[in-house]
């Protein structure tokens, strides 16, 4: 059997382990409880959960890459919402939101030293 396959198989069968359970106890839990509160308990507990997976795979960032590749994750975001909405969901776009996206991305790549001259880049390696 290939290698692949037992991996994903593998993890197919643990995300069952972990995501199946839960709708017994959705079950459980409305016999008792209103179903709103037990709606809010859910998604509380998953933001809970994200937020610390967040936090982490933040920290890693850093670690591996340093703090200035990580703070780019922030200001690129609202530029891959905004071209989601617009390809997606069909949303108007206005002229600012292109400018606004064009200056968000000259400055991260200007921040990564991607603008620099070759000159510039081959004394930095030097020294």
């Amino acid at each position: 059997m290939d290698g692949a396959r037992v991996s994903w198989r593998l993890q197919f069968a643990l995300l069952a382990l972990v995501w199946g359970p839960s709708f017994l106890f959705i079950k459980v839990a409305v016999e008792d409880v209103a179903p709103v509160d037990v709606a809010f308990v859910r998604v509380a507990l998953g933001a809970a959960v994200l937020l610390v997976l967040a936090y982490l795979l933040n920290y890693a960032v850093i670690r591996k890459a340093g703090a200035t590749t990580a703070v780019t994750v922030t200001y690129v975001v609202p530029v891959v919402s905004t071209l989601l909405g617009v390809i997606v969901l069909a949303e108007g776009l206005d002229w600012n939101q292109p400018a606004g996206a064009a200056v968000v991305l000259v400055s991260v790549a200007a921040s990564q030293g991607l603008l620099s001259s070759r000159r510039t880049r081959r004394r930095s390696r030097a020294t």
